[in-house]
């Protein structure tokens, strides 16, 4: 645990100190570390060197491709993504395609840009750029100026990410770049920074530098950037390993009434279930709210919230720490802390079932792992009611929403207490709260599955969402084929079957199997209940293969949800046809 008074956060995190040497004379005295430490210097195509090789290798611009002209092509509408300005997962395999002159992508730590009509604008020259197209340049460009926040001058040129990490986006994009002045240098890559030293405090509250031994590079860490019209708060938490008995990271984002005073808690530091780390900052000016993203990467346990600022101005400062800032203990609150949520939209699914949109009534958003969910309460005529809910996205086609949001999807008993009091809601009413995330899965197992099978029935397809979603969505395409088996009493009581039916037509990965216990004389499909023949016929494609022979030819994991006679009952038929315990995950409530 961190002492109270000493704060694990870079010294880049203090205001800045006034310089005894003038400007200039500071600039010529050493390499300088953020893009504001040279404001009169950075629009000098003289002063930027080479994006990925020698920084003394200078060309001459043309007329009209200074840094300025730059600025004014990003901010002209012009689309200089090449893909319509929507991000996408680029796989290596697709970055190495655009490796000419006139397609031109290249990657620097972790995203992918189209720098195709930077050539030109570039100091270096295309011939100095050109080493770095079709693969990822980040060695290259940390030879010679990692320093340089390239972020600024490609934002416009951003493709995608070029791997992994969990992104929780607004439902709007972030506020675009319009100047290139920063007060701290861009994003680093996932792993943390070098060990800084620490920041104390002295009576007038106001952190100054000391020479107190920095922290372990275990010990999370904090870094900011910025734009003209937004601020990212960077949180290096501790690596996530891959064994059993970790969890994956979540992050609640809290932000007081003036805008000012942020909380992020992370919780499963390191994977360790229950283990939090709280990051309570004083921004140096009000940002709005909800942020606009939360990004949780879940083996570098690196952790990224973006405000929109609520005035576009450069800040020399992201502010000051809180005293209560980098607390490290064992969260003893998890059962106790629930938020109230108000209803904002409803969609109907069908008879009896409703996609719900609630948001947080207070300024607080989570973030919430694949395959975990939220207890939802009410105080039903005296008596607490609480009920499981998996988050889902709004739908299909869908996957960007506020941070601040929940979509859930419930079906209404005749005789439930809870879901007939969520299906009966009036728009704006209050009176249910949510907890925090909870559960038990990483979602990082089905990274090295190759096929994927899914068994749910009724509203246990809710986990499933994310899971099919999550899988497809992976750069990589490891996952050939995703295989749902999906359990209803009659064809009416089929959730989202149109939405399934269309993923299937858009991702060749995808296939759907509806079973139906209750069918009508013209249901064509597949008729009963969960059977061993079910589950082997999404093993088994070539007859006479067993069990065991189609589990080596591929790497397999079951997921199962479901009421719990139907989620026992499968889990006992894997175990009967020796699927191992390692293989399969079931979701229960």
């Amino acid at each position: 645990m961190c002492e109270p008074n000493t704060l694990s956060v870079s010294t880049s995190l203090c205001p800045e100190r006034p310089a005894a040497k003038s400007q200039d004379e500071e600039t010529q005295s050493r390499k300088p570390n953020t893009l504001s430490a040279v404001p009169k210097k950075l629009l000098s195509t003289e002063n930027v060197g080479s994006a990925t090789g020698n920084p003394r290798n200078k060309v001459a611009l043309r007329p009209g491709h200074s840094l300025m002209d730059w600025i004014r092509l990003g901010n002209s509408g012009k689309d200089l993504t090449g893909v319509g300005g929507v991000p996408r997962d680029v796989p290596a395999s697709e970055l190495a395609k655009h490796n000419r002159q006139d397609d031109a992508w290249l990657a620097v730590k972790g995203r992918v840009y189209n720098v195709t009509h930077y050539m030109d604008f570039h100091p270096g020259g295309v011939e100095e750029l050109m080493r770095g197209v079709g693969k990822d340049a980040t060695s290259l460009f940390n030879q010679v100026h990692a320093w340089v926040n390239y972020e600024s001058i490609l934002q416009k040129c951003m493709v995608g990410p070029l791997r992994g990490g969990l992104l929780f986006s607004a439902s709007k994009p972030m506020q675009p770049l319009t100047q290139l002045l920063f007060g701290k240098k861009g994003e680093k890559a996932d792993m943390p920074p070098p060990p800084a030293k620490a920041i104390e405090y002295n009576p007038s509250g106001t952190p100054s530098l000391s020479s107190a031994v920095a922290p372990k590079p275990s010990n999370p860490r904090l870094d900011w950037f910025q734009q003209l019209g937004a601020v990212t708060l960077v949180l290096y938490a501790r690596q996530v390993s891959r064994i059993p008995g970790k969890l994956p990271p979540w992050v609640r984002v809290t932000l007081d009434d003036g805008g000012t005073k942020v909380s992020i808690l992370v919780c499963n530091v390191g994977g360790e279930p229950g283990l939090t780390y709280e990051a309570r900052l004083e921004l140096s000016a009000p940002v709005m709210w909800p942020c606009t993203a939360v990004r949780v990467h879940p083996d570098s346990g690196k952790v990224e919230v973006t405000f929109k600022k609520a005035t576009d101005v450069i800040w020399k400062t992201f502010g000051i720490p809180d005293e209560a800032h980098g607390v490290i203990s064992q969260d003893v609150q998890a059962e106790s802390e629930f938020w109230p949520v108000h209803l904002v939209e409803e969609t109907q699914v069908n008879h009896n079932s409703k996609v719900l949109q609630f948001k947080f009534s207070t300024r607080v958003c989570f973030t919430v792992p694949v395959g975990h969910h939220f207890r939802v309460q009410k105080d039903i005529q005296g008596v607490i009611v609480a009920r499981s809910y998996t988050p889902i996205v709004p739908s299909l086609k869908s996957y960007l929403y506020d941070c601040d949001s929940i979509y859930l999807m419930v079906k209404s008993y005749p005789d439930g207490a809870l879901s007939s009091a969520l299906c009966n809601l009036e728009i704006e009413q209050k009176g249910f709260e949510v907890s925090r995330p909870v559960g038990n899965f990483d979602a990082r197992c089905l990274s090295d599955a190759s096929r994927l099978c899914l068994i749910a029935a009724g509203t246990g397809i809710t986990p499933m969402v994310r899971v099919i979603l999550h899988v497809l969505a992976d750069s990589r395409k490891y996952c050939k084929l995703v295989k749902l088996a999906f359990f209803n009493k009659t064809e009416k009581d089929i959730l989202w079957k149109e939405q399934f039916s269309s993923l299937s037509q858009e991702d060749e990965r995808f296939h759907v199997q509806h079973i139906l216990s209750e069918a009508s004389d013209d249901w064509s499909g597949t008729r009963g209940r969960i059977r061993t023949d079910i589950i082997e016929s999404l093993l088994i494609e070539k007859e006479g293969l067993s069990v065991t022979d189609a589990l080596k030819q591929e790497p397999t994991f079951f997921c199962v949800c479901g009421p719990t006679p139907f989620t026992e009952t499968t889990k006992r038929l894997l175990d009967e046809i020796k699927v191992p315990k390692s293989q399969y995950h079931c979701f229960l409530g």
